[in-house]
This record gives C-alpha cells, sequence and structure tokens, in this order.
C-alpha cells in the first residue's frame, strides 16, 4: 500500500533532478532497485528503504535551500551610520550647513 510517505518521496525524487547513479551512491540503495521503484514497479517498495531514499532526499533539499540562501542575513537596522553622497552621515548636518548656521 502507497502511503503519503512513499508519495512524498516520489515528488521529491523527481524534483531533486538527481540522477539514478547518484541516488543509489548517496543513499546505498541498489541502482536497480530505485529504477523500478521511480516506474511504479513495486506494490510494497518497503518502509525501510523508502525511509532512507525520504530521508536522503530531505536533507539534501534542506542543502540545497542553505546554500541558495544569502551567507549573511543584513540586521534590521545599521549598526553605524554610513556616510551619504554628500560625505555626510545620516542625520547629522553637513560641514557646509553647519558654517551656515554660526
Amino acid at each position: 500500500m502507497k502511503t503519503d510517505l512513499y508519495s512524498e518521496t516520489m515528488r521529491l525524487a523527481e524534483a531533486s533532478g538527481l540522477s539514478v547513479a547518484g541516488l543509489a551512491r548517496a543513499t546505498g540503495l541498489k541502482e536497480r532497485w530505485l529504477h523500478r521503484l521511480l516506474r511504479g514497479d513495486f506494490q510494497d517498495p518497503g518502509v525501510r528503504k523508502i525511509e532512507r531514499l525520504h530521508t536522503y532526499l530531505t536533507e539534501a533539499h534542506e542543502q540545497i535551500v542553505v546554500d541558495v540562501a544569502p551567507k549573511t542575513m543584513p540586521s534590521a537596522a545599521p549598526k553605524e551610520l554610513h556616510p551619504d553622497v554628500f560625505g555626510t552621515a545620516l542625520g547629522q548636518a553637513s560641514p557646509a550647513s553647519e558654517g551656515e548656521a554660526a
């Protein structure tokens, strides 16, 4: 009987774009078994093998997401004010306007 785990594993396998040979190397499952699984040849492919494949695909998917995410997240507020195009820090008066005010 095909379960939600099976369906999710099949979806992840198809979406991964990984070759059967690559999946076999990464999971330790036999290429022939993976080919048969992906063709839908099994009535009951075995929960342990499906779990092993699902675990690998889930972790691989998480790694892909981490790899494309920004390496550092910008903070909500800058730690220091950077000079704007006029050479003054934001929120500070420019040297010219200070002289005019005096």
